[in-house]
């Protein structure tokens, strides 16, 4: 009886309820979604040692950057450097303050103001104030940046992966050559065996080489200050929706093509160009004048982008240090 039934609704409605099904379905994801994001996320308050340890890495990868750039900028980031002694002091008031972040944190600060002592910056004083406040040990190390020269950068191109994948780095600072379309082409191809959901490959790369142009791009993006002016090519990554199916495909996009961001910036390494990623989370209205100054469709969601130029012979890199695994891995439900 349900099939005769079922033979006699016309397919246009089959399908308007079909579509009426998945968005209740899709709207319960997304709702799951946004209250997991609520209720864990540290956007509400710093009330996990997670949290606040997130936010000092935050503040001072921020002083990091400052001091890699081509010119420094000397006095910069002075709230960054107040909030992040005062972060530092909560983080060593409420847990162990040998964590490796937390050192990572104040050897930031001791660097920032090596350097800034040693420049005959008059801004100091008050850094240093608040770095005695910390009552930290006088053992603590400078976090210091890395020097690095062209050919010491790409020394390991050939190399075993371990070395090579390792010699990678973001780059803040590149020379005025032009970069070769073809060298871009080739680094983008390389990822096309990047492994994607049932192979459906949803990725794409948009190159863009007018200096305007670019420029537009990275004033909206607004992370790249410092730096961004520098930008030969810029690669902006994109996922294409119509790629996917059903709710529980809601984030694929950005799993696949945050693989291919990774194997991007391995191949652009191989190929001997200095490459930076940027950050593309973007805010309702920022996603909209991303899409007016990219043409961007509206299909596809904004992953990543890359700012690429070639090396020059000297450099410094942020430091940039990384948890151990004791803070990265746990096996069957225990810590290592």
């Amino acid at each position: 009886m349900k099939t005769k039934i079922a033979r006699l609704i016309p397919k246009s409605l089959k399908e308007k309820r079909r579509n009426i099904l998945f968005y209740i379905r899709a709207f319960r994801a997304n709702v799951y979604d946004l209250n997991k994001y609520f209720n864990y996320s540290s956007t509400n308050g710093l009330n996990t040692e997670k949290g606040l340890i997130s936010k000092i890495i935050m503040e001072y990868h921020a002083l990091e950057k400052g001091m890699t750039m081509p010119d420094i900028r000397y006095g910069f980031g002075m709230n960054r450097v107040e909030g992040l002694i005062n972060l530092s002091k909560t983080y060593a008031s409420k847990y162990n303050s040998s964590h490796p972040q937390y050192v990572n944190g104040v050897g930031v600060l001791i660097e920032y103001l090596k350097v800034h002592k040693e420049n005959k910056n008059k801004d100091p004083k008050k850094i240093e104030e608040g770095i005695l406040n910390l009552e930290i040990e006088t053992t603590f190390p400078s976090t210091k940046q890395i020097n690095k020269s062209k050919e010491d950068y790409f020394k390991l191109n050939n190399s075993n992966f371990v070395e090579f994948a390792n010699s990678r780095h973001s780059l803040r600072n590149y020379t005025k050559e032009d970069v070769d379309l073809e060298l871009i082409k080739k680094a983008i191809d390389f990822t096309k065996n990047t492994p994607s959901v049932c192979n459906r490959q949803s990725v794409f790369c948009h190159v863009f080489t007018d200096k305007n142009q670019i420029a537009s791009i990275l004033k909206v993006q607004g992370g790249n200050r410092g730096f961004g002016h520098l930008t030969n090519k810029l690669i902006v990554i994109t996922s294409d929706l119509n790629t996917f199916f059903g709710e529980g495909e809601r984030n694929q996009a950005f799993i696949d093509g945050g693989m291919v961001a990774m194997n991007l910036l391995y191949s652009l390494h191989y190929h001997q160009l200095g490459a930076r990623i940027l950050n593309c989370s973007n805010p309702v209205a920022k996603d909209k004048n991303m899409r007016k100054v990219t043409g961007v469709k509206e299909s596809h969601v904004f992953i990543a982008m890359i700012s690429c130029g070639h090396v020059p012979d000297n450099f410094l890199i942020a430091a940039s240090k990384k948890d151990t695994l004791k803070y990265r891995l746990n096996i069957d439900g225990n810590e290592i």
